[in-house]
């Protein structure tokens, strides 16, 4: 493949990741010379017309989505047979890469990260398009001169407003599980919008606790967690913010009716929760890069440049234990196990983490006393009455 040109003007030069229903390449331009992503369907698959279908839906539907939050794409077409898209090319990592560095984030990296992946949801809802497959694997954090922002990608199983007769059929499963609404798990037809705010909900959790909601290796289990057993209480499980409790039941409500009904409203009420300024929601928390992502971040330097499809970050060490029903797509394509311990904050991040008040592990709010310790800075003698008086400093 490498050194191939597709459709006479990308030359690819690297693979960049693997995923359920193709492969994604680092190219290049050759008239313009600009770098590109060029994803391609698996060839085993191309005779499948519903995944066919899939893939030119993904390329219409992030085609039409103009947004800085959704990636962008730059071309799509048929080359000796096989179906491609050509798409910008993404510097930075996945927020699932991150959260499996750091473990969780503060206040203020989860409402800059939450804030624009809402943008990027609202401007498809307003479409018509439900992107049904939201989780950190899909969302990139890309860096763009002194900024981070984030971006959503593979619109591959979205769904768009369409009459009777369109190719989602009830009780056919679509999505990946872990990060599915009742609705959607149950196989309905009828998902719309509410199902990606369900699955925001699932992420802004999995962000500031560190794990999963819904964990299993069974995927009748995760489907009886999804629908029918009490929801998690984050504050039972980890430090968070207060009120966060109630803002997660209302997101993961199990009745449509009952939780946010736009991406604008669950980030606006997260934000208040999280005690974050919409300003500060924005940019990156540390002013030029998230920890770690930037040149003078922290942590371990993020993966080479790419674009990462469903499915295309190799998972090393204790992230390799199987999880595979709750990383599976549609027709149980195997994602990457994200089954992972919540893991508390660095010491060195506690200033970032925001004012925790509820938990087992529950941050206290403290404030550094101001010293009052007493100096005698100098001594004037008062011949006349013999007295000493010494000034107090504070």
């Amino acid at each position: 493949m490498i050194g191939r040109t597709i459709a006479g003007r990308y030359k690819i030069s690297t693979q960049l990741g693997e995923g359920g229903m193709g492969s994604v390449w680092r190219a290049q331009h050759l008239t313009l010379g600009s770098p590109v992503a060029i994803k391609l369907i698996d060839e085993r698959i191309m005779g499948n017309t519903e995944v066919l279908a899939r893939f030119e839906r993904e390329a219409q539907a992030a085609a039409n989505l103009r947004s800085p939050h959704v990636v962008q794409v730059l071309d799509y077409g048929v080359d000796d047979g096989t179906p491609f898209i050509a798409m910008e090319l993404l510097d930075g990592e996945s927020l699932e890469d991150r959260l499996a560095r750091f473990g969780r984030l503060d206040t203020v990296e989860t409402a800059m990260i939450m804030t624009h992946v809402g943008r990027a949801i609202s401007k498809a809802h307003e479409a018509g398009i439900t992107h049904r497959d939201l989780k950190p694997a899909n969302i990139f954090l890309v860096r763009n001169d002194d900024e981070v922002v984030a971006k959503v990608l593979d619109f591959g199983v979205a769904k768009t407003q369409a009459p009777a007769g369109s190719a989602t059929r009830t009780g056919h499963l679509i999505g990946t599980p872990a990060y599915m609404s009742p609705e959607q798990a149950q196989g309905n037809k009828s998902v719309d919008g509410r199902t990606d705010l369900w699955a925001m909900g699932a992420i802004a959790f999995e962000c500031l606790l560190g794990r999963m909601v819904f964990e299993g290796d069974a995927m009748g289990d995760l489907i009886l967690q999804i629908c029918a057993k009490p929801l998690p209480v984050p504050s039972a499980i980890a430090s968070v913010p207060e009120g966060f409790d109630d803002w997660f039941a209302r997101a993961l409500a199990r009745e449509p009716d009952s939780r946010f009904q736009s991406a604008k409203e669950l980030v606006d009420s997260l934000r208040q929760v999280l005690g974050v300024s919409p300003a500060r929601s924005t940019a990156s928390p540390t002013g030029s890069t998230l920890r770690g992502l930037g040149p003078d971040g922290d942590g371990a330097p993020p993966k080479s440049v790419r674009i990462t499809p469903a499915g295309a970050i190799p998972v090393t060490g204790s992230d390799a234990e199987s999880v595979a029903s709750a990383r599976t797509i549609a027709h149980g394509e195997p994602q990457p196990s994200l089954h992972r311990e919540a893991t508390a904050p660095k010491s060195s991040d506690a200033a970032t983490q925001g004012t925790f008040t509820h938990g087992p592990d529950a941050i206290p709010t403290t404030s550094s006393p101001r010293r009052l310790g007493t100096a005698l800075l100098g001594i004037a003698a008062l011949a006349a009455v013999g007295i000493f008086s010494a000034r107090r400093l504070t």
